[in-house]
């Protein structure tokens, strides 16, 4: 176990129906073969032992005896084993029959977990059993290894109807719950779904082994199939589509899963200890995206972008009615921050019923303004009928310069600065002048690595691009160029999304101030951000998953980019801990992440 990963396999095997003893073979040439995944744990199939569609054969003496000696030949092939196995079988526990998990370790019957739902032609199983011998018979027993991590196993025939599912779940209290399970294929059902519908409900990672391959047809098909879900994140499934066995590792993100509000475990547990594996996994057995933060589909992100952008309108027209301002001033760069928030201004005038010259768009060219980013700013406001003026700044620059006793020959951070803060300066003696809210157009990116200017556009009356990422605005204004019915807007608004992202401070513009250039990918620093902020991932654990996300890039590259980004984030809380007000509009930002602005960087 590494990195606060739990690597669960799920085993499915090809049964023969009635064959303890040919199954148990199986069962171990399978462990042979899982051991070089690395596993903490190995499940299997419900009833993998005996096969789960013996029907009346469960009631003979004979198939519960031969699945007791399968069991015991699986338990002395796991001697060597350094992880935990749970394979199941019909056993007599207590008197009743019942199908059972058996959790085994290292040449060890743990425990038996009875399943709450047997199949029909054994009894139910009529509450827990305290003992078997010197064995706990348990359904809410706890494994739980030395370093803190903790499974339990949840076997039931029929996930899907199980209506006691949810509930046993959030009792238990662990990290990962395993559902070894036997159900008939059925055309249509969204494993997916169901299954993340478990996890969010029992704020505990879920992963189902189904049984497939070699299961009589007689009445029903199985496909064998694994899952796992974690709460209100990862859903992964692999169906077994031929006869073969088949292995599928999962990596469950145990911070991932410590995030969600997690139940006490249940008084009445039995709780096991289990040594953790010696092995150490080297790579990652989960699919990692590029951008956490935004759905899988396209359709999805479609979606989520629209919604993201009425939210920003029903943001600032909250703030507008609010305080009783009519009219909004906000710069304007031809850059795809002050797009968006011009568009988001544009469109909440209009809501409100006000004309859209009460939208104040203010060009300020300066030192480093090109011609491509200009010409777009301007068709930007024409088209959206907003008053229009222009206050150049290099004169005023200047002026400063020779009045602080700066040579405007050194293109220092003092160079940059003294225009981000005029700028500000203009705009809000403007947004004074005219009774205006000043928009600022921040966003959440440059926020965190703290690339903006103190005192500068680090200021404003508010902001409704504080909470996205450079992504998610890049997806808002594509959407929006998509939908547009004006020529020139749209045309605009997809030049700008191909503009490279620069603060044009310096001469030259993006050619000689590429932010991407200075800073690295804004994608990998927003993948670095959402995982440290959202599950408080280490610097180990966001390498691991970048390099997975992020295959072009070398691992040093990556280390080198990780280090810039803790190395801003920390520096500029200063500039955070006084930050324009805006709402959180996804599920993380930095509202509520505060740390001292005077921790060092080396942290």
């Amino acid at each position: 176990m590494a990195d606060n990963i739990l690597r669960v396999v799920a085993a499915v095997p090809r049964v023969t129906v009635g064959c303890p003893a040919e199954n148990a073979e199986e069962i171990i040439r399978m462990l042979g073969q899982a051991g070089a995944l690395s596993p903490d744990v190995v499940v299997f199939p419900q009833l993998c032992i005996s096969g789960a569609t013996c029907g009346s054969l469960f009631g003979q003496a004979d198939l519960l005896s031969d699945s007791d000696k399968a069991l015991h030949a699986v338990i002395k092939a796991t001697e060597d084993l350094d992880f935990a196995v749970v394979v199941s079988l019909p056993a007599r526990l207590g008197g009743s029959r019942t199908a059972a998990s058996a959790v085994l370790h290292a040449g060890r019957l743990l425990a038996y977990v009875p399943s709450p739902a047997a199949p029909s032609s054994l009894d139910s199983c009529k509450g827990a059993f305290d003992t078997l011998g010197k064995i706990p018979v348990n359904s809410q027993a706890i494994f739980r290894f030395s370093n803190g991590a903790a499974f339990s196993v949840l076997p039931s025939p029929d996930f899907l109807a199980l209506p006691m599912l949810e509930r046993q779940l959030r009792a238990t209290g662990c990290d990962v719950v395993l559902c070894p399970c036997a159900y008939p294929a059925m055309a249509g059902t969204d494993y997916k779904r169901i299954l993340s519908q478990r996890a969010n409900s029992s704020a505990s990672a879920v992963v189902l082994c189904n049984a497939g391959a070699g299961e009589s047809t007689g009445r029903h098909v199985y496909r064998g199939f694994a899952a796992a879900a974690e709460p209100f994140g990862m859903a992964e499934v692999a169906i077994q589509n031929s006869l073969d066995p088949m292995l599928t590792a999962f990596d469950i993100d145990l911070d991932i899963v410590r995030s969600a509000d997690c139940a006490a475990g249940q008084s009445g547990a039995v709780t096991i200890d289990l040594p953790v594996p010696t092995r150490r996994h080297h790579d990652l057995k989960r699919t990692v995206s590029r951008t956490p933060y935004l759905p899988d589909s396209s359709m999805g992100q479609l979606e989520l972008f629209g919604e993201l952008f009425e939210l920003q309108k029903l943001a600032l027209c909250g703030r507008l009615t609010g305080t009783g301002l009519q009219k909004v001033i906000i710069g304007v760069s031809g850059g795809l921050d002050s797009t968006l928030a011009l568009l988001v201004a544009s469109s909440t005038i209009e809501m409100l019923g006000l004309p859209p010259e009460n939208l104040i768009a203010v060009t300020m060219p300066g030192f480093g303004t090109t011609d491509r980013t200009y010409q777009n700013a301007l068709t930007l406001i024409h088209d959206l009928g907003a008053t229009f003026r222009e206050i150049p700044i290099s004169k005023s620059v200047t002026q400063h310069f020779e009045d602080i006793g700066h040579n405007p020959a050194v293109h220092n951070t003092t160079y940059e600065n003294a225009q981000a803060r005029e700028r500000t300066q203009i705009l809000l003696d403007v947004a004074n002048t005219e009774g205006a809210l000043m928009l600022g157009t921040g966003d959440l990116s440059e926020i965190s690595l703290g690339w903006c200017t103190f005192g500068g556009d680090h200021l404003a009356g508010y902001g409704v691009n504080s909470c996205l990422t450079k992504g998610m605005i890049r997806g808002i204004v594509g959407n929006i160029a998509a939908l547009s019915f004006s020529e020139p807007l749209r045309t605009a608004l997809k030049d700008i999304l191909d503009t490279p992202v620069s603060p044009e401070l310096l001469p030259g513009g993006a050619e000689t101030q590429g932010t991407e250039s200075i800073l690295g990918p804004y994608e990998l620093h927003d993948f670095f951000l959402y995982h440290a902020i959202k599950y408080g991932f280490s610097d180990e654990k966001l390498l691991l998953y970048a390099q997975a996300a992020f295959e072009e890039l070398t691992p040093e590259e990556i280390a080198g980019y990780l280090a810039t980004f803790r190395k801003k984030f920390i520096s500029g809380q200063f500039k955070r801990a006084c930050s324009t007000e805006s709402p959180a509009i996804i599920d993380f930002s930095l509202h509520d992440f505060v740390f001292p602005s005077d921790m060092p960087t080396c942290y």
